[in-house]
């Protein structure tokens, strides 16, 4: 069991790691336990200010699930890359390494029962009438 991962985190264009912003993160998951997944993620860096391209930075993200998988705590590693390497397939050492600490994060309803709203509500209008 895999699938596809996106994250997105508060701190990542208005404090990310020391001096470097990061994009959003993209990347695959795997399951490695009854309730938990192991992740390898990419994002792309930039100078704090700047924008200038800082490099590629990985990680691996390891979520463990509540019982009811309503919520997670998650815990990271990984490393910033030079521009000039390629981090998935080259063996340079990076910039330096970071971990994430402990994240935790809540499962988000949605409602399947809500209308969609389109932003059109003449036509939706027309339409009660007929």
């Amino acid at each position: 069991e895999d699938g596809n991962l996106s994250i997105i985190i508060s701190i990542q264009f208005s404090g990310g790691v020391g001096e470097v912003l990061f994009s959003n993160t993209l990347g695959s998951w795997k399951k490695t336990g009854r309730r938990e997944i192991t992740a390898r993620v990419v994002n792309l860096n930039f100078v704090s200010g700047v924008g200038m391209f800082a490099g590629v930075a990985t990680a691996t993200y390891l979520i463990k699930f509540d019982k009811k998988f309503q919520a997670a705590n998650v815990t990271c590693e990984g490393a910033l890359f030079d521009p000039s390497v390629n981090p998935i397939r080259d063996s340079d050492p990076p910039l330096f390494e970071f971990t994430c600490g402990d994240l935790e994060f809540d499962r988000v309803a949605v409602d399947a029962d809500a209308e969609e709203d389109d932003g059109d509500d003449d036509k939706d209008k027309d339409e009660d009438d007929d």
